[in-house]
């Protein structure tokens, strides 16, 4: 970026990013839906939050990158073409991101992700009969308190709840959606649903582990590799 004259370019994420990434990936699952019973009778489903508390839609702690660097970083305009040059020099392909990711052996997973893990990571099939059995509960649970739900993934996904694009800093949820969320919880806790899912989706996962053990062990030798790169390149960065 600083060959392209952006001293101290702004970043696609905060630095605060990963952390709400994790948060929101311990609160809403794939598998379970939603569990933070800390904010869902004020807040419903609505708002991912910090570990700190914040919520993360109310956050404004650094400004967006500007045009011209956001297709700096990504190497690609604001049509999605391919950014071939900027103020008279070359691009590199996919931009500054695409440079620093070769200069490291690969790009690097997002938080949480699994996807780029061999096999594409453990799959946790919902069709398991603990997880349906415990699902079926849950939505006799939510029938009893006025809600027709089939899992809990339909509770929180459904589309009532999305906010407009547009007004996401004055989104705030509606009464239902709080009133959902809150038999929604109250359900999985005395199911103890998400502890049946947990169990059931580690089970998953060791067979995962143990069937694809030199896979996983090749892959975190080059995620390693990976790191130590990064580090180097910082290092050298800062000496300068």
């Amino acid at each position: 970026m600083q060959r392209f004259g952006f001293r101290e370019p702004k970043k696609l994420l905060s630095d605060t990013q990963p952390a709400l990434v994790l948060h929101n990936l311990r609160a809403r699952s794939p598998i379970y839906g939603f569990f933070d019973p800390s904010v869902v009778h004020a807040e419903g489903y609505g708002v991912v939050r910090s570990a700190g508390g914040r919520a993360a839609t109310r956050e404004a702690e650094v400004q967006p990158p500007t045009t011209a660097e956001k297709s700096l970083i990504t190497g690609h305009d604001a049509s999605g073409a391919r950014l071939a040059g900027y103020d008279g020099k070359p691009v590199p392909k996919e931009g500054c991101q695409g440079y620093a990711f070769r200069a490291v052996g690969g790009s690097l997973p997002g938080v949480g992700s699994t996807h780029d893990m061999p096999g594409g990571g453990p799959d946790v099939p919902l069709t398991d009969p603990r997880i349906a059995s415990v699902n079926k509960q849950w939505s006799d649970c939510m029938e009893v308190k006025g809600f027709d739900y089939p899992t809990p993934v339909d509770a929180i996904s459904d589309p009532k709840w999305k906010p407009d694009p547009k007004k996401i800093e004055d989104y705030r949820p509606s009464r239902e959606q709080i009133a959902v969320a809150s038999a929604d919880m109250g359900c999985k806790l005395s199911l103890n649903l998400v502890g049946i899912d947990v169990a059931v989706a580690s089970a998953y996962h060791k067979q995962y582990i143990d069937s694809h053990a030199a896979e996983l062990a090749e892959y975190r030798r080059d995620f390693g590799s990976r790191l130590k790169k990064a580090a180097a390149i910082i290092a050298s960065e800062n000496a300068i």
